[in-house]
C-alpha cells in the first residue's frame, strides 16, 4: 500500500490508488500499517495513504496510523508532489495540502 502512494504514476495515479485501497481496506490491520510506516521512515507516505483511506470512507482501519502521524507532528505536505500547494485546501488530520482531484471509481466510498 505504501508503494502505491510512493509511485502513484506507476499505479495509475491517485484516483486508481484510492480505488484499490478501498478494496483492500476490509482485511487491513492498522497496527501492521504502523509497523510498515515505522520501517519506511517517510511520514509523507503515511500522510497520503491515510488521506486516501479517509477519502474512500475507510477511516477505521487507519486510526492507529493517524495517531502515528500526529505523534510526529509533520509539516504539511502536498497530496501530489510537484504540484503547487498555494491555495490548496488543507486536511489537518493528515497534514496535507489537497492539491489534486482524486476521484475513485463509482461505487467506492
Amino acid at each position: 500500500m505504501f508503494d502505491l502512494v510512493r509511485y502513484p504514476k506507476h499505479a495509475g495515479y491517485l484516483s486508481n490508488v484510492a480505488t484499490v485501497l478501498a478494496e483492500l481496506a476490509e482485511g487491513l490491520d492498522g497496527v501492521d500499517l504502523v509497523r510498515v510506516a515505522d520501517a519506511e521512515g517517510e511520514v509523507a507516505y503515511a500522510q497520503r495513504l491515510g488521506y486516501l483511506f479517509d477519502l474512500v470512507r475507510r477511516p477505521e482501519p487507519v486510526q492507529p496510523l493517524a495517531e502515528w502521524v500526529a505523534a510526529r507532528a509533520p509539516k504539511i505536505v502536498p497530496l501530489t508532489p510537484g504540484r503547487p500547494m498555494t491555495g490548496a485546501p488543507r486536511d489537518f488530520r493528515w497534514r496535507l495540502a489537497v492539491n489534486d482531484d482524486v476521484e475513485p471509481d463509482e461505487g467506492v466510498g
